[in-house]
């Protein structure tokens, strides 16, 4: 067996032909993770421009007779096995134990990122534990509804949540007069995107903005630091907070409203209106909604 590692260089009728090849080798992961065939030409694009894409193959009669074959992603904010494939009767050779090894030592990374699909998870689990790789995580329809993506040494961080805001508030945010959301509570600090769900009647997604800081402190520091760009009285944010000792500032960095608001039943028949937030984490329904529905203003 020899080992070949695709990086920046690649030369580019090679990658396409090696492009053809991954396609067909994984061919049975498009059922698993919706999208995949489209990552895997998105990889191979990064793979021609950036260090982020590498791409270690385990061949036997020459580079496009694929064993095995482990898909890397190296940045400074995530080191990841993405993929690790081997040919069912090459298995049990040792071959999975090597790329998984040379994928630790180009990563540079002891503890790297690697996720299971909960298909997988019975010959996966006991073959990743034995090499010092820990369950961190676990999160249901992620990439297909109902099925659960197993999380080893990195938890799973959320990006994005859906806030119910009442429609006075959320009309104001749209129209960038309101530019710090209250809460009591807090999601968590990894969610990069607030999708803003304004709530009856109006019952429309409108559009999302960036978080860019949240701000903690009592309702009296809240107030304070935020009174002036709040867009609400001070006696309905005190009645807000009343009894609640911890108050909670969303900085709003930027709005991007959707061409038309967009009806949640639309995207999930099985939508319900959170009370405060809740995370979105299915690829497709976060796919439905950054494609096509807004403006930058």
């Amino acid at each position: 067996m020899e080992y070949h590692i695709i990086k920046k260089g690649i030369n580019s009728v090679l990658a396409d032909n090696l492009l053809f090849k991954l396609k067909l080798f994984l061919a049975d992961l498009a059922f698993e993770y919706p999208f995949f065939t489209e990552w895997l030409e998105k990889v191979f694009k990064e793979l021609t421009l950036t260090d982020s894409r590498l791409i270690l193959l385990c061949c036997d009669n020459g580079i496009f007779d694929i064993k095995g074959v482990s898909i890397l992603k190296k940045t400074s904010d995530e080191k990841k096995i993405c993929t690790l494939r081997v040919v069912k009767s090459y298995r049990n050779q040792g071959i999975g134990s090597c790329l998984l090894q040379k994928s630790v030592e180009l990563l540079e990374e002891n503890k790297p990122l690697i996720t299971v699909s909960g298909i997988h998870m019975k010959e996966f689990s006991s073959f990743l534990k034995k090499r010092g790789f820990v369950l961190k995580d676990k999160v249901k329809s992620l990439y297909r509804r109902g099925s659960y993506e197993y999380f080893f040494n990195v938890p799973y961080k959320h990006k994005y949540v859906l806030l119910s805001i009442k429609p006075e508030y959320a009309s104001a945010i749209a129209n960038g007069i309101k530019k710090v959301e209250f809460r009591k509570r807090i999601f968590s600090e990894t969610v990069e995107r607030a999708f803003v769900y304004s709530s009856s009647p109006v019952k429309k997604i409108i559009g999302s903005f960036l978080v860019s800081h949240i701000e903690k402190g009592t309702p009296d520091y809240i107030w304070e630091k935020y009174s002036k760009c709040g867009s609400i009285s001070r006696d309905k944010f005190f009645d807000y907070f009343q009894n609640h000792t911890v108050a909670f500032g969303i900085e709003i960095s930027r709005f991007d409203l959707y061409k038309e608001p967009l009806d949640p039943s639309s995207i999930d028949s099985k939508f319900r209106a959170p009370q405060s937030f809740c995370y979105i984490d299915n690829v497709e329904i976060i796919k439905r909604l950054f494609t096509g529905y807004y403006d930058n203003k």
